[in-house]
């Protein structure tokens, strides 16, 4: 027996997960679009992304609310609870995501990473 996609019921939802994003690329993009179609994700952040890009691909409803940090460090370290995020998304390249990846989990957060996370094997422990 086939099933069809899984059906949430988003109305429950009262806490979305807060998500920043750290340094824009197309999978990024990608989830704030993809949260315009949930309660369960809110974009409120991001930190020293190309905004120019962000703008560019997205439409200005997508990016209504987003609070923008002048670095990845602040972003990590806001300690406002209306903005503070639960997790983060880092984009860039491959030579920067361990080094953000590590530092997001020593901040407590939840960290969603682009692949492949570090350039080499002795980069990730």
């Amino acid at each position: 027996m086939m099933r069809g996609p899984r059906q949430d019921d988003d109305s429950v939802i009262e806490n979305p997960l807060k998500l920043g994003l750290i340094q824009a690329n197309p999978l990024a993009i990608g989830l704030l679009h993809a949260s315009r179609n949930t309660r369960k994700l809110k974009i409120t952040a991001a930190a020293e992304c190309d905004r120019a890009l962000l703008e560019r691909s997205c439409e200005p409803e997508e990016l209504k609310g987003v609070k923008w940090y002048e670095s990845y460090n602040a972003i990590l370290r806001d300690p406002d609870a209306t903005t503070r995020v639960d997790s983060v998304f880092i984009g860039g390249t491959t030579s920067t995501r361990s080094q953000w990846a590590v530092a997001a989990a020593q901040h407590h957060k939840h960290v969603l990473i682009g692949c492949p996370a570090a350039a080499d094997y002795e980069s990730t422990v």
